[in-house]
C-alpha cells in the first residue's frame, strides 16, 4: 500500500487535510491544509485552516516536517536525503541564498 492509500484510507495524517499528491523520483508531496494551532496546540480535526502547506516523504519515510511552498519542501527534503535528519535547515539557507519564497524578504 502506497503512502497515500494509507493517509487516505486510515486518516493517518494528523497534520490536517490531505489535497494533492506529488511524486517527484524518491520524493512524495502532500499538498494540505494544516490544522489551527491555538495557544501552541493543533486544535481538533475539524478545525483545519484555509492556509496551503506542504509534507514530504523521501523513499516511502515520513520526513516529519512541513514547508509553507512546494520550492521549501523541495528543498528541505534535498536537504535531508543528503545532509541527514540534523542538517542545520540547510534547505532553508538554500531558499535564502537563492531568495526563494516565502525567505526572499
Amino acid at each position: 500500500m502506497d503512502i497515500n492509500e494509507r493517509v487516505k484510507c486510515a486518516e493517518k495524517f494528523p497534520w490536517g487535510k490531505p489535497l494533492e499528491w506529488f511524486e517527484i523520483g524518491p520524493y512524495t508531496i502532500l499538498k494540505f491544509n494544516p490544522r489551527i494551532v491555538e495557544n501552541g496546540c493543533a486544535s481538533t480535526k475539524s478545525h483545519i485552516s484555509k492556509e496551503v502547506s506542504y509534507h514530504g516523504w523521501i523513499d516511502g519515510k515520513d520526513s516529519n516536517e512541513s514547508w509553507p511552498t512546494p520550492e521549501t519542501c523541495i528543498a528541505g527534503l534535498i536537504g535531508r536525503k543528503w545532509a541527514g535528519d540534523n542538517n542545520g535547515g540547510v534547505g532553508y539557507y538554500f531558499c535564502r541564498m537563492v531568495e526563494a519564497p516565502p525567505y526572499n524578504k
